[in-house]
């Protein structure tokens, strides 16, 4: 019986492709998908930069947040992997992977969650910390309206 082991780094199976059939043309990642390599914590994804999931809704104008460093910034132009980004007086306009781009929420803004297992519950921020953005939730029954508390992810 053959049996097939496997060689794992930092939670990843390591696979060999020929290059030949690999190709970075078209190439969508889910979104859950992304969050799975985030999580790995591997060196070489540091310096990767990953697709846009298609989920994710980035529009000019808004604010935002720069993943690893924390800072602020509007966005200016939206492109298919990067997303131009003004800083104001900080460091001017840069290029910043759209991977390490974080919606900015305030308490007290309304907000619909446009992807993931929430996908379609909208609510008033309640708060968060790191990734997760607590909305409180107003759901209606047949007896009363009670308000509950959702937590979403910021990448969407």
């Amino acid at each position: 019986m053959d049996t097939c082991l496997n060689t794992f780094e930092h939670g990843l199976i390591l696979k060999a492709f020929d290059l030949r059939s690999v190709s970075s043309t078209s190439v969508y990642l889910a979104m859950q998908l992304l969050f799975l390599y985030q999580t790995a914590d591997h060196p070489a994804l540091t310096t990767t930069t990953f697709p846009w999931p298609l989920e994710w809704h980035f529009a000019e104008g808004e604010a935002v947040q720069v993943h690893r460093s924390h800072q602020r910034c509007v966005i200016k132009a939206v492109g298919d992997t990067f997303a131009e980004v003004d800083f104001q007086k900080q460091e001017g306009t840069m290029r910043i992977s759209l991977s390490d781009l974080l919606k900015e929420f305030h308490p007290s803004d309304f907000i619909e969650v446009m992807a993931g297992p929430f996908r379609g519950q909208s609510g008033w921020v309640d708060g968060g910390w790191n990734n997760v953005v607590h909305i409180a939730v107003v759901s209606i029954s047949d007896n009363a309206s009670h308000i509950r508390d959702v937590k979403v992810s910021r990448f969407f």
